[in-house]
């Protein structure tokens, strides 16, 4: 099956943002209309980061490309391919903090930049081969498979350090604790907690979307019938699907203002109520409109 529906989901104001084969495409939630494009993408890697009208996504030779109202106007130099990896695989986490661009690559290098203006504003060199990189109450998280690195976005200075983590595809920040996804058999969400035993819990469906509350206060998947919402504290909140054979298992999500945005490879995107597990809206296919 091809994977039409790739990479991160974002609420931006007014508009649900998303990849859509070698595209970033906008839909406007109310109707689940496709509205514009965004950016073209430029190999198989499915990050891409977005601030407003900008939207940069990975080059294959490790750069990265700016495009502004869909339109290339700068390319990022810096990153170097890293063959181990793959070379469109090489940047391993985008994201703006505020107006300025935040990436890390698999070269052992952490990034800072003025994207319109084409200009490297800071790096840090940290241990090569990175496999992810998220943002969450105001740190950056940089992964490793078996380790945590927690850095402020101003300066790069590590806060604080986290060794011998179960292997994962890479970790999130809640309230006091971590969470992230084994990357190896059994699947499992797995919660690590300050003195605490890590908290498990098995996956039926692989691979499965992990997101997180803008407060941190909780950690969100969805496969085939349920949303599984996962407290800070390791509570444990199972919500049914209004309609769970339209959907089957998340390789995406993003939650903002209660609603769960998910999407499926090549099934498709929704928008689900948090608390409900209501389906608000299906996203169009911009193919065929449906």
């Amino acid at each position: 099956m091809p994977m039409t529906w790739v990479g991160p989901i974002e609420r931006d104001g007014d508009t649900v943002r998303s990849g859509f084969m070698n595209t970033v495409l906008a839909w406007d939630p109310a109707t689940g209309a496709a509205t514009a494009l965004l950016a073209k993408r430029h190999n198989a890697n499915p990050l891409w980061a977005g601030s407003g009208d900008v939207v940069v996504v990975p080059r294959c030779d490790g750069s990265l490309v700016v495009s502004r109202a869909g339109c290339v106007v700068q390319e990022l130099r810096g990153h170097a391919p890293v063959a181990e990896v793959g070379v469109g695989d090489g940047i391993v986490g985008l994201t703006f903090v505020g107006d300025e661009l935040v990436s890390a690559g698999a070269d052992g290098t952490l990034r800072r930049w003025d994207a319109l203006a084409g200009q490297q504003l800071a790096q840090t060199d940290v241990d090569p081969g990175a496999i992810a990189m998220t943002v969450g109450l105001g740190a950056l998280v940089l992964s490793w498979p078996d380790r945590v690195s927690v850095r402020r976005p101003s300066d790069f200075a590590e806060i604080t350090a986290h060794a011998d983590l179960p292997n994962s595809t890479g970790w999130s920040l809640l309230a006091g604790a971590l969470v992230g996804v084994t990357d190896s058999d059994p699947r499992e969400v797995v919660l690590v907690q300050p003195g605490a035993e890590p908290v498990r819990h098995p996956l039926d469906y692989w691979p499965v979307g992990l997101c997180v509350t803008a407060d941190g206060a909780a950690a969100v998947w969805i496969d085939t019938d349920t949303i599984h919402i996962l407290q800070a504290d390791g509570q444990l909140t199972e919500v049914p699907l209004e309609r769970p054979r339209r959907f089957h298992t998340a390789w995406r999500c993003a939650v903002a203002d209660g609603v769960l945005y998910a999407s499926g490879a090549d099934r498709g995107m929704w928008a689900f109520d948090l608390a409900t597990g209501q389906l608000q809206q299906t996203f169009t296919d911009p193919r065929t409109g449906r």
